[in-house]
């Protein structure tokens, strides 16, 4: 048992764990984790070893271990200040939204966004759809400066 976490939370935890991320993008070959004692304790060290996947440590607050988490945990706070500027207690509704830009960016480790990665096309484009918006707004611009 892990010090703290009963055997049904751990267990809980392992199952979220498939459901929300093996399901979706298969068995990662390694985790980063800043130590936590669910990820370091002997049951999940186990998990680890027997599903072949290794477990990278950090240190909390100190990304620097691993360079890929750290600049997307930049862009990631880069991009939830601008949009939650004055509405600091709503960050966790934008995160979906940082999910899908993420998920729309070209990636140049892969040559493609991780969107065509798992749907096997483009992602759809918020500004294809608003840009005859954008000329008929433009059209009335000129009407009222000429």
């Amino acid at each position: 048992m892990v010090e703290g976490y009963s055997n049904i939370i751990v267990m809980r935890y392992s199952d979220l764990f498939v459901h929300m991320v093996v399901k979706h993008r298969d068995i990662p070959r390694s985790i980063v984790s800043y130590r936590d004692k669910i990820f370091t304790s002997t049951f999940r060290s186990h998990i680890f070893k027997l599903q072949g996947t290794s477990l990278n440590m950090s240190s909390a607050y100190h990304s620097q271990s691993d360079g890929q988490s750290e600049a997307l945990n930049k862009c990631l706070e880069l991009y939830l200040r601008c949009y939650v500027f004055d509405r600091s207690k709503a960050w966790v509704t934008f995160l979906p939204w940082a999910e899908f830009w993420y998920n729309s960016a070209f990636q140049t480790s892969i040559g493609v966004t991780p969107f065509k990665v798992v749907y096997g096309r483009d992602p759809p484009s918020f500004i294809t759809h608003s840009f005859s918006d954008l000329t008929h707004a433009q059209a009335r611009m000129k009407k009222y400066a000429d």
